[in-house]
């Protein structure tokens, strides 16, 4: 009974735009973000997006430093995705940078709502990594 109320980026559109969403918005997207990075001038692009809608970002063409986040939770000493409460994390870690107006990695590191604090840095996936016991 329930009509769908959101466009998931992966709803078959190649129907009407020949293309899927991805495809649609990337070249759009990256080119816009470029052109706040060139008026603004950060050193660093944040990306709390989720999976799904930052994919549609090509980071390799965008014009500055793009640092990503994961939090997991540290079960019996193994790491695991928290599942829905990442929504709530991503959220918090936007209110942190703006409320604290970081600019710098470091600056990042002091984040710990919800239990969840610095671990690491992941250099592979240009990432930062946020732990809770």
């Amino acid at each position: 009974l329930i009509e769908p109320y959101r466009l998931e980026m992966g709803t078959n559109m190649n129907k009407f735009l020949g293309k899927d969403l991805y495809d649609f918005w990337k070249i759009k997207l990256t080119n816009e973000l470029n052109s706040e990075i060139k008026e603004n001038k950060p050193k660093i692009l944040y990306n709390l997006a989720s999976k799904e809608y930052s994919s549609v970002i090509d980071t390799n063409k965008i014009e500055c430093c793009v640092v990503n986040f994961d939090f997991k939770k540290n079960v019996d000493g193994n790491l695991v995705g928290i599942g829905m409460m990442i929504k709530k994390l991503r959220g918090a870690m936007s209110k942190f940078i703006l409320t604290n107006k970081i600019n710098n990695l470091d600056g990042l590191k002091n984040f710990n709502e919800y239990g969840f604090n610095y671990s690491g840095f992941d250099e592979s996936n240009n990432q930062l990594i946020f732990v809770s016991k």
